[in-house]
């Protein structure tokens, strides 16, 4: 039996906190009376983690290093909210609002609670923003991550080429504006499509993104709020149903990952700096190859899409840096294309609560990155990826056509 006299857990339903210091992390609660709760050893040093289920109504435990000072702590510190994940969570804190509007703290929560709804109604996930990078192999997905948000080598779940898996790296921040801490911002990073290891290996690619997106507890059974489809400047033969860029294409349609009502595909012509040196003829080769590719796009995903030039390494091509921009031959600054490019889909869909999380994740100074789910190709057996390896047969033989 545990000791359910020593530590507080506090009730969801009336407030919902997070920590403030390093000492105290999430405490959240589904019951209607708050109560307290030990771990089974009494041992007020930690507290064990559980996770929750708001069906049965079960408490929430996460590791606090120093249970003894909370109550202090919760009465004396600005306590800063958890957001919900439910959509009975946020019709309960959206009735809880409604009765006090005076504060501004509870305006800018109102209206975060509408973003998410909104976003939830072209089938985001509720309150979590994720991008999903996909392409080819070799085209440049980590450094494109690490480019547009500026991070480290270190901070990224990257793919190594000898282990291909499907991995997410979770930004996690806070907006106090909204009274808000824990906010995640996923990057999930696909292996390489249509590469030298043969069907199986890429089937096996197939089957680890589609397991991702059939058990992911957040991303699960929703689409990304934004899709990067990458390619790369020194691919000189992408079109035509034969190329590997067009079959790629035809893999993330099977995915049933792009939207065709709400477009959430954005591609990434990498490697920018290999056009040309000149400005001129890398302006002419940079918009004849968006124009095929726009063409392509429409053909096989059935949709418009915007098409943006990036240099992953532009220091080393001798890109002229602005502020936090390189310039581009054209005169574009990079990655304020990206930005813009993703601001427009995301306004376009009215994708307002993905819109919010890639401005406040773009702007916060500080990141704090984590590893999220990862799946490894290798767990599964070939006859679990018979049915991608069926379809990879078809459209290497020409047939584009989906079941």
């Amino acid at each position: 039996m545990k000791d359910d006299s020593k530590c507080l857990i506090v009730d969801e339903a009336k407030t919902s906190f997070n920590a403030v210091h390093a000492e105290t992390l999430v405490i959240k609660n589904t019951s209607e009376q708050s109560h307290e709760k030990c771990n089974s050893s009494g041992n007020l040093s930690t507290w064990e983690s559980k996770a929750s289920d708001p069906e049965n109504n079960e408490d929430t435990f996460i590791h606090v290093k120093n249970p003894s000072s909370i109550k202090d702590k919760l009465e004396k510190a600005h306590v800063i909210k958890s957001y919900p994940f439910l959509l009975e969570q946020l019709l309960k804190e959206e009735q809880m609002l409604d009765s006090d509007r005076k504060s501004n703290m509870k305006k800018n929560r109102q209206e975060l609670i509408l973003k998410i709804t909104e976003s939830q109604q072209i089938k985001r996930a509720t309150g979590y923003a994720s991008i999903l990078v996909f392409g080819l192999s070799g085209v440049g997905k980590s450094s494109t991550i690490k480019h547009f948000f500026n991070l480290k080598d270190e901070d990224l779940n990257s793919n190594d080429p000898e282990i291909p898996a499907i991995r997410e790296s979770i930004i996690m921040y806070n907006d106090p504006e909204v009274d808000l801490k824990g906010m995640k911002f996923a990057l999930v990073e696909s292996p390489g499509i249509m590469n030298l290891g043969g069907l199986i290996k890429d089937a096996l690619n197939l089957k680890a993104i589609e397991s991702f997106y059939e058990i992911h507890p957040e991303a699960g059974k929703c689409f990304p709020n934004l899709i990067f489809v990458l390619i790369s400047a020194d691919d000189k033969r992408f079109d035509g149903p034969s190329s590997s860029f067009v079959k790629s294409l035809n893999c993330l349609k099977m995915l049933n990952l792009v939207d065709t009502v709400h477009p959430n595909v954005v591609v990434i012509i990498t490697f920018a700096g290999h056009f040309a040196r000149r400005t001129d003829a890398w302006t002419s080769k940079f918009e004849n190859k968006r124009r095929v590719i726009q063409e392509i796009i429409s053909d096989h995903l059935k949709i418009q899409a915007e098409v943006i030039a990036l240099e992953n390494n532009p220091d080393d091509e001798g890109f002229e840096r602005n502020a936090n921009n390189t310039e581009l031959p054209n005169g574009e600054l990079q990655p304020e294309n990206l930005h813009n490019a993703c601001e427009k889909v995301l306004q376009e869909n009215n994708d307002r609560f993905g819109l919010y999380a890639l401005r406040a994740t773009r702007n916060v100074k500080s990141k704090e990155v984590l590893g999220g789910l990862s799946i490894k190709s290798e767990i599964f057996g070939p006859h679990e990826a018979q049915k991608h390896r069926d379809f990879l047969e078809k459209i290497a033989l020409g047939d584009c056509t989906f079941d």
